[in-house]
């Protein structure tokens, strides 16, 4: 049986197969695992799914970024967009022990992005409430997926608390 699973890619490892796993059952065990992640210094964790699809999900701290991916990857890729951006300035992950530098266009407030990987694992589909940048192959640029509608109530409370004052 194939299973849902978090790769913990924070510290580099010899072998890919080396990567800490975290199984998980359970939306409840998916939102406590996300909730410890957010607590640690920043760095990557992938969201595996039985249907070859990933969440690449830059977390900890008050900002978190997210990517979805399939293969091949050039036709099924899109990132998040930050709309607005709430975060003043962009912020270092740690990947396999290298940084990774995230824009304050790519970073969301933590809450939302733990609502849209949960939301992601119980619909096996991404949100709308979220801006997509994605590849479009006819043009042969990125462009913008605008929001749908609105994300869930507590995470635009928190989206409010975590934007600076505007002076």
């Amino acid at each position: 049986m194939t299973e849902w699973y978090i790769a913990d890619c924070i510290d580099p490892v010899e072998d890919p197969d080396d990567t800490p796993q975290i199984h998980f059952e359970s939306e409840e065990q998916l939102r406590e695992i996300l909730n410890q992640f957010r607590q640690r210094r920043p760095g990557l964790v992938i969201l595996k799914s039985p249907h070859k699809e990933f969440l690449k999900i830059h977390i900890g701290g008050p900002f978190a970024g997210l990517r979805w991916m399939k293969e091949p990857f050039s036709r099924h890729y899109k990132e998040a967009v930050a709309n607005p951006i709430c975060s003043p300035t962009g912020v270092k992950f740690t990947e396999e022990g290298d940084t990774n530098f995230l824009e304050p266009e790519a970073l969301l407030p933590v809450a939302q992005v733990i609502e849209a990987i949960i939301f992601f694992y119980k619909t096996q589909r991404l949100p709308e409430w979220i801006t997509w940048m994605q590849w479009n192959d006819a043009a042969k640029r990125m462009e913008t997926v605008p929001a749908h509608s609105l994300p869930p109530v507590t995470d635009v409370v928190e989206s409010r608390q975590l934007t600076p004052p505007v002076a």
